[in-house]
């Protein structure tokens, strides 16, 4: 109740499901955050609405280690169509590395056209934004996350992306065939 109060007060509405969503993820942060701004909290309702839309990929698990010198590893769990499904991989960097094991459990393997990390909040426990432009063939997406952890920002944003690529593959593909059927 209290966190819908504040939200208004901010001028953000939420319905009861979309606050329930919103609470969880305020939850996490305040566990993880010393002090929680207003700017923390407009996030948290952009990420975790943003992750309560339907999509056909969802990080649920993100595992990964680097040591200086060494490749890095990543292992990752997805619902991908309702199921699980688990990826593992190794790359020159850790982001490399989870990347490959998103594009691995996923079946795309789209180029990575850029990248940026910013802080999108104050502070040494400020919550990461990352944003991942990814290309394939003729397609270009643009996704989007934010976490107090950067990799796991990246993780989502990559998560992101590939949702997009898949329904603009799945609305050209749904083109075609009413093109091809006379529609």
């Amino acid at each position: 109740r209290r966190l819908g109060e504040e939200l208004a007060g901010m001028g953000i509405q939420l319905d009861d499901q979309q606050l329930g969503s919103v609470y969880s993820l305020v939850l996490n942060l305040a566990e993880r955050k010393r002090v929680l701004y207003a700017e923390d909290l407009k996030l948290a309702v952009d990420e975790a609405l943003g992750r309560a839309a339907p999509g056909r990929f969802v990080l649920m698990d993100l595992q990964f280690s680097a040591q200086s010198g060494l490749s890095a590893s990543a292992e990752v769990t997805v619902t991908v169509d309702g199921q699980q499904r688990q990826g593992r991989a190794t790359g020159n960097g850790t982001l490399d590395a989870v990347f490959r094991a998103l594009q691995q459990v996923s079946g795309l393997t789209p180029d990575l056209e850029d990248f940026s990390l910013a802080a999108a909040t104050q502070g040494s426990d400020a919550l990461g934004e990352a944003v991942v432009t990814l290309s394939q063939g003729s397609q270009v997406v643009v996704g989007r996350a934010v976490a107090l952890d950067v990799v796991e920002a990246a993780a989502y944003a990559y998560v992101n992306a590939l949702n997009w690529l898949h329904r603009q593959q799945s609305d050209l593909a749904s083109t075609a065939a009413a093109d091809q059927h006379g529609l």
